[in-house]
């Protein structure tokens, strides 16, 4: 709790300081897989709540950096296969068309790098912290649509830019036999409040 305190007073702060300044909070679900395990599909439910700034420089284009707390993994039929939990801090640009002038809605498309801190891991059983890598790299898209003036809705997919396994994997039980390395695949919705 104390750390979204934080995080509010900062936005605040900075969306205070500058006329090109907004800001805000999200909550959303993550859909993850991770390629390499043996398992398919976005089963693995996991939580995303976020704090962003976003910096306008002109009528259509922003850049737009988060901290974002969030579950990602994979799961089967009979439950979590893996599950990781990151501090991510995505770096996106912001491409924004006005559905009607002079009105609060509009449709913006995204992209940019994403620094994944790991906070911890576990597989079904035990801790997996150990075998992956404390820094992840990955990439993402997206789109958004403010239905009204301080909200939004927005749509995302990530992709590992490298393998979050140390080494090869080999000994692990998360890594498929024939293959190496471990890579997040997810897709992200989120309901989105903007400070104006």
């Amino acid at each position: 709790m104390r750390y979204f305190l934080a995080l509010m007073l900062g936005i605040y702060s900075v969306v205070g300081y500058s006329q090109n300044f907004t800001g805000g909070l999200a909550i959303g679900i993550n859909l993850s897989q991770v390629d390499g395990d043996s398992f398919g599909g976005f089963n693995k439910l996991g939580y995303a709540f976020s704090g962003f700034v976003n910096y306008r420089w002109d009528d259509r284009w922003a850049v737009q950096p988060e901290l974002r707390f969030e579950s990602l993994g994979s799961a089967n039929d009979v439950g979590r296969v893996v599950e990781t939990r990151h501090l991510s801090i995505p770096i996106l640009a912001e491409y924004a068309l006005p559905i009607k002038k002079g009105q609060p809605q509009s449709i913006g498309f995204h992209a940019g790098p994403v620094i994944g801190i790991l906070l911890g891991a576990d597989d079904a059983f035990n801790s997996v912290s150990n075998i992956l890598d404390g820094v992840d790299f990955r990439g993402e898209a997206g789109a958004d649509y403010r239905f009204a003036l301080n909200w939004s809705f927005e749509v995302r997919y990530g992709y590992s830019l490298s393998s979050f396994l140390k080494g090869d994997g080999q000994g692990s039980t998360i890594v498929a036999p024939g293959k190496v390395g471990l890579f997040h695949n997810y897709l992200s919705g989120t309901i989105r409040w903007h400070i104006l």
